[in-house]
């Protein structure tokens, strides 16, 4: 009989321990995220045209990017998300040598995006671990701006601010920790872009995101 107990005893820690674990993916929850991102922007601001004979080009694409964000699971299976998000800049400052007189060049991507998603769950088992699928759209806020300047002297200058709503999609992957309120999962996402970044400046380039987030769960 006590061994009886004690085995009884443990299935129902098990099953508690379990189902706590399935109930932080449910209900309302709020939380962050950190990691890198990166703006699908040119390998070069400066394309290497036949009167350009040298070009001395520095660029930062790619770095630290964040979200907060909230949302609802319904169940399980199918939740629904709000965020926000701030990507890395993309920069790059030329020396251009044309015809033996010095230029420079500078352009500048920035970027920020609100979204608002679906999510599929598939949990893996009980074990409290969710892989998940999300798309939905997002308000890509982006400012471009470029130029070229001569000893100091702005020649030509180009600003292009825009609000466009864009397709968003990802992958990830959850884990609802036992006998907290808290989750921690790992994300990709990208917002698609539109038009030719190559070529011009109004162009949206592609938004890539991969993050470590921690949400609390209210329920």
């Amino acid at each position: 009989m006590r061994k009886t107990a004690k085995i009884n005893l443990a299935v129902a820690c098990l099953a508690l321990v379990a189902g706590g674990a399935q109930a932080a993916t449910q209900g309302g929850y709020a939380g962050a995220g950190l990691g890198y991102s990166k703006l699908q922007t040119p390998d070069s601001f400066i394309s290497t045209d036949s009167f350009i004979q040298s070009v001395d080009e520095q660029r930062q694409r790619g770095g630290l990017g964040g979200r907060v964000f909230g949302g609802y699971n319904f169940n399980q299976y199918v939740g629904l998300e709000a965020g926000f998000s701030q990507y890395a800049k993309s920069q790059y400052n030329s020396q251009i040598v044309a015809s033996d007189v010095n230029f420079a060049g500078f352009a500048q991507y920035t970027m920020s995006a609100l979204d608002l998603v679906g999510k599929a769950y598939l949990p893996l088992g009980e074990t409290g671990f969710n892989v998940y699928a999300l798309g939905g759209a997002a308000l890509m806020i982006s400012k471009t701006r470029g130029n070229i300047s001569y000893q100091g002297t702005v020649l030509s200058s180009e600003t292009s601010r825009q609000n466009t709503v864009r397709p968003k999609f990802g992958l990830g992957a959850s884990y609802a920790i036992p006998a907290t309120k808290l989750t921690t999962s790992v994300e990709w996402s990208r917002i698609q872009g539109k038009g030719n970044v190559k070529n011009d400046i109004r162009a949206l380039p592609n938004a890539d995101m991969a993050t470590f987030n921690i949400s609390y769960n209210f329920s």
